[in-house]
């Protein structure tokens, strides 16, 4: 019943985009983010979940033994989890962006720009007289796999590690 699914980029379109990636001789750079499911809210935050502090807390007196803890982030081992962090990552990656001096020396910003699939984005730059796509975004619930040019990658990668601890 309830909506917890969170998809990912599936083998087609890691070799589609893979196949752009050596078509334009653009480099690839993945990363992991690191707990990612603790960096989401949960999205029904009208029922509680309650869980018990883990011993180690108890055994260095963190805790006493009848302490709960409230849950108010996705969790590893909640079904809803997946889902809550495919949603703080795709309403969070749109917000993120860059800056850099392109090779003509004209200051161009960057951002990340969601296509049909879910999953795919692409990497914009928008200069004073110009909008270029520059690169892919694959995603995998918390697996990044970045095609581009290398200078918009750099960049692109800085920006997701300013936002989440990566790997």
């Amino acid at each position: 019943e309830q909506d917890v699914y969170a998809g990912g980029t599936d083998g087609t379109q890691v070799r589609a985009a893979l196949k752009t990636a050596a078509m334009f001789n653009w480099r690839v750079m993945g990363t992991d983010i690191r707990t990612a499911f603790l960096n989401a809210k949960r999205r029904d935050e009208t029922k509680l979940v309650a869980m018990t502090i883990p011993a180690v807390f108890r055994k260095l007196n963190l805790a006493k033994d009848n302490d709960v803890w409230l849950v108010e982030m996705a969790l590893y081992g909640l079904t809803t989890s997946p889902k809550d962090w495919g949603i703080c990552r795709d309403t969070t990656l749109p917000q993120l962006s860059w800056k850099r001096i392109n090779d003509e020396g004209v200051e161009v910003k960057g951002h990340f720009e969601k296509m049909q699939d879910d999953n795919l984005w692409r990497l914009i730059e928008v200069g004073p007289d110009q909008r270029r796509w520059c690169g892919l975004l694959c995603v995998y619930v918390d697996d990044l796999l970045f095609c581009g040019e290398e200078p918009v990658l750099n960049k692109a990668l800085l920006a997701v590690e300013a936002t989440w601890s990566c790997a």
